[in-house]
């Protein structure tokens, strides 16, 4: 158990842009899982695609019912219970087939270009979030804990007009392992 690294304000995503600066997920704990290893112990052929799942019993089956790689892929493109709930059961190799076509409307919706909209989709499906060893890390290569990951989906969904969520990084980060806060 230690303290949700991740920040935002998700209310003000979801009225409009209009935010706050509130982040309701300051105080929140989570079930963490940190790996630590140096890049040169990772395979030298390119980049890594990483993606995690939860699964669970249900009705006496082990299914998943979660998935997960780049942040915030889900809650922004899926905005319909049913399709957030099929897309947490889906794995990134059947996402394009069954996704696809509903991302690229959606971000037509926001006022991309066919084209435009085409050429974003191979950054959010598959949802894995790719870390390349020989590129310098941070979002997009992998993900640092303190990566402002909703500012940058702010400023594609508002296509730059707006470009922060007034959300920063938690300071209760650790500077060495496990690099999560205590719980609170």
């Amino acid at each position: 158990m230690r303290s949700d690294p991740h920040f935002k304000d998700p209310k003000g995503l979801h009225n409009g842009f209009q935010f706050t600066g509130e982040d309701p997920l300051a105080k929140r704990n989570v079930f963490g899982i940190v790996i630590e290893l140096p890049n040169d112990a990772l395979p030298r052929t390119g980049a890594l695609r990483i993606w995690a799942r939860t699964v669970a019993h249900e009705d006496g089956d082990v299914v998943q019912i979660d998935q997960a790689g780049r942040p915030g892929v889900n809650n922004t493109f899926n905005t319909d219970e049913a399709d957030n709930a099929a897309f947490c059961r889906s794995a990134p190799a059947d996402q394009e087939a069954a996704f696809g076509r509903k991302f690229a409307a959606f971000l037509e919706s926001l006022g991309y270009s066919d084209a435009e909209a085409a050429n974003l989709l191979p950054g959010f499906l598959p949802d894995w979030l790719v870390y390349d060893p020989s590129e310098p890390p941070g979002y997009p290569n992998g993900r640092r804990l303190t990566d402002d990951t909703a500012d940058l989906i702010v400023a594609l969904l508002t296509r730059g007009r707006i470009t922060s969520d007034g959300v920063g990084p938690h300071m209760d980060l650790l500077d060495e392992f496990p690099y999560l806060g205590a719980p609170h």
